[in-house]
């Protein structure tokens, strides 16, 4: 008795979770444009410069939730944030870090870009091949583990309907059962 991989049982299994994922990451934007956008209409109806307009565009402390470009402990920007924890509409730089475009940081999760030792991102996610994290997931993924539902998945160990490396199948069924939906057992006769 052989294990045959069925590519379709992949893409599916794949796919639930990078819906999951990506519902995650627009809630997550919706919630960050929500608290800055106030702040941003107020910036975008005034031409002249009110006494108030850095605070309005850069803010500064531990916690702080407000301003187009927020810098602090954790920090959520509707443009960028940068800090331990930052949630950024467009980009994001922390050790956690999301962001709507671009994210750079430990756990980077990005909607079009990706980097950090573990990448989630919509369109590009880079590891260490490129960049130099450890994981890469997405449709077009480049990392020392790379996960991906298209052609388009370079690394040292690859897990795609047409790539299957031990170490990265092990590795993705392990946190993501699903996907072992994607083997089937055929008898040998």
């Amino acid at each position: 008795m052989t294990e045959a991989f069925v590519p379709e049982k992949f893409k599916q299994a794949f796919r639930s979770y990078y819906w999951k994922w990506g519902v995650a990451w627009g809630v997550s934007l919706c919630f960050i444009l929500a608290l800055n956008l106030d702040k941003m209409v107020r910036f975008f109806e005034s031409l002249n410069a009110p006494p108030d307009m850095v605070s309005d565009f850069i803010s500064t402390g531990e916690i702080v939730i407000a301003g187009l470009f927020a810098n602090g402990a954790i920090a959520i920007g509707g443009g960028l944030a940068c800090g331990f924890i930052a949630i950024g509409g467009l980009m994001s730089i922390g050790v956690i870090a999301i962001g709507g475009g671009m994210s750079w940081g430990i756990i980077a999760i990005g909607g079009t870009q990706a980097w950090g030792i573990i990448a989630l991102s919509g369109l590009y996610g880079f590891g260490p091949v490129a960049i130099g994290g450890m994981m890469a997931i997405g449709s077009q993924t480049c990392g020392y583990l790379s996960l991906s539902y298209t052609r388009r998945c370079k690394g040292r160990h690859k897990f795609s309907p047409y790539h299957q490396d031990d170490q990265a199948v092990k590795f993705f069924t392990h946190f993501m059962p699903k996907l072992k939906s994607a083997f089937s057992s055929t008898h040998n006769g």
